[in-house]
């Protein structure tokens, strides 16, 4: 197993020389595999693969022709490693695809499963601005009835464990998922 981290959590307490490490570690293993889609079950993670990096200066630098066009005038700007191959995406949106081209058959679930309430991960949500997937999957399966909490979709409330905040403040963090644990089995 050579997975490595994605560096996120080293960006967020700006800790830019790990996070470039982590970023060329990353890249290295993804051109290695040769895949066209990169499927991560972190939101966080496709959140730094796909956008962060790039806007804390991490990528590939590229000489850039200034407004005028003279050759001595160039400035560098900072490529996202990962703009052209492969396609990085959350695993929910994955699933969605294959559910919707039939790749994947979803089937009836039993009685006792059939009513379910939906927490959006803050960063699928927000971050990723993807809050269909999940429903798009759960509306495929037959007589499932979804119940929406109070707080959803772009609104959602924080589940208390994603990013840093878990390791900054250990007690808030609880504290913040017992609060949606709660909201939820309220729905």
């Amino acid at each position: 197993d050579q997975r490595v981290c994605c560096g996120a959590p080293a960006l967020n307490i700006r800790d830019f020389e790990t996070s470039k490490t982590l970023a060329e570690r990353n890249l290295e293993l993804i051109k290695k595999i040769v895949a066209n889609i990169v499927v991560s079950d972190c939101p966080g993670c496709v959140n730094a693969l796909t956008q962060r990096y790039q806007k804390f200066g991490i990528g590939i630098e590229i000489e850039k022709p200034s407004e005028e066009e003279k050759e001595e005038d160039t400035e560098t700007m900072i490529k996202s490693y990962f703009e052209e191959e492969p396609r990085i995406i959350h695993i929910v949106e994955y699933i969605k695809e294959l559910a919707e081209n039939d790749t994947l058959q979803l089937k009836e679930v039993p009685e006792k499963y059939q009513k379910v309430t939906i927490h959006d991960p803050c960063l699928l949500a927000r971050n990723l601005n993807d809050i269909t997937s999940i429903r798009t999957i759960l509306e495929l399966i037959p007589n499932l009835e979804i119940v929406e909490p109070i707080y959803t979709k772009d609104y959602t409330h924080c589940c208390g464990w994603s990013g840093t905040v878990h390791w900054a403040d250990k007690e808030i963090s609880i504290k913040e998922a017992e609060n949606r644990i709660k909201e939820l089995k309220e729905t």
